[in-house]
């Protein structure tokens, strides 16, 4: 963060390791000068939920993009996450029907903390 790279001038194609991955496509890189890649601040949520499976969702372009599985076994799990609108599906450990799975849909922003009880 707030950091400088050298690099050979030339295209690059970046993909930022973040939940969800950013990914630039063709940045220019030229001879003696600065390009600057701005990436949004996280925010964090805190999941509290039963034994079971869960896992996060991104919403986007009319679209669900899984993201991430939490720990089954965890009841208290955190996450940093880029700004946007996701959704957490859960269903108790102990439930074998999916009619008793529940959708949890929130919207984070940058620095913004977020509990989620499930």
């Amino acid at each position: 963060m707030n950091t400088t790279k050298q690099y050979l001038v030339g295209d690059y194609d970046l993909e930022i390791l973040t939940l969800p991955r950013i990914k630039f496509e063709n940045i220019k890189i030229n001879q003696s000068q600065i390009t600057e890649i701005t990436i949004p601040h996280y925010g964090t949520i805190e999941i509290n939920k039963s034994i079971g499976p869960a896992a996060l969702f991104l919403k986007k372009d009319g679209k669900n993009i899984w993201l991430y599985d939490f720990d089954k076994e965890m009841t208290i799990e955190s996450l940093n996450i880029q700004p946007g609108k996701y959704f957490i599906s859960f269903r108790n450990i102990r439930s074998k029907s999916t009619a008793h799975t529940i959708i949890k849909e929130f919207t984070i922003a940058s620095g913004q903390n977020i509990n989620i009880n499930l």
